[in-house]
């Protein structure tokens, strides 16, 4: 059934720019004698096709996901190895959300290509944590502290219940773990303190509320 759906959208992307008709009408295309597929059974899918390399754009949004742009360079080192100069794209919440979600561009993190985790590196950027609501998290392993860079991948706009993603609530960008459960979505803290969770009804998640997912955590250096 899901690889039925994703042909259609296939043809349907062969025929148009998805970006250039709305969700609700590409939904319509791929079941045009039903009700129509749901926004989000279309996002899914367009999500699973891109990252197979099937669509090679995903959906625009005119709020946070085009804010945050990309511009990742990369230089060799004396071994032959990329140095992978990422973008840090602001401060990002770990407890009450109180900055506003921003393309601050505060400059890069140079990290080794041997120390990342992903060969993403054009859809990667970074952002500093601050406080400690997800402290008891584990992103491989480790915890994400205040003052720690976490690493996102911005072209996962569909996370999977469990990840750890950046959300874009009311304007305020938030690190929380993603959960599907009871027909709801919950963001929740991982914390030595009590965080009050955020509670959204799945109709209401669009793209400019995930602004990636966590895949990495590069802790802060050590003062001595």
């Amino acid at each position: 059934m899901a690889q039925d759906k994703q042909q259609k959208l296939l043809e349907i992307a062969a025929q148009h720019d998805l970006n250039d008709v709305s969700i609700r009408e590409i939904g319509r295309m791929m079941d045009p004698t039903g009700k129509g597929e749901h926004p989000q059974t279309v996002k899914f899918h367009w999500q699973k096709l891109f990252e197979a390399g099937e669509i090679n754009y995903l959906p625009r949004s005119k709020k946070t996901r085009d804010a945050i742009k990309n511009f990742v360079d990369e230089h060799k080192l004396g071994d032959g190895r990329d140095l992978i100069s990422i973008p840090v794209r602001g401060v990002a919440n770990c407890g009450p959300a109180s900055s506003y979600a921003a393309d601050e561009k505060l400059g890069y993190i140079h990290i080794s290509s041997t120390f990342l985790h992903t060969k993403r590196h054009k859809d990667l950027y970074a952002i500093i944590a601050s406080g400690e609501s997800m402290n008891r998290s584990k992103i491989d392993g480790k915890p994400i502290n205040d003052g720690d860079y976490v690493i996102v991948d911005r072209s996962v706009s569909q996370p999977e219940s469990g990840d750890c993603i950046v959300a874009i609530v009311n304007g305020l960008a938030n690190i929380k773990r993603f959960l599907r459960e009871r027909g709801r979505i919950v963001l929740v803290s991982e914390s030595s303190e009590q965080f009050d969770p955020i509670f959204i009804h799945p109709e209401d998640q669009d793209d400019a509320l995930i602004a990636g997912k966590v895949v990495q955590v590069v802790q802060k250096p050590k003062q001595s």
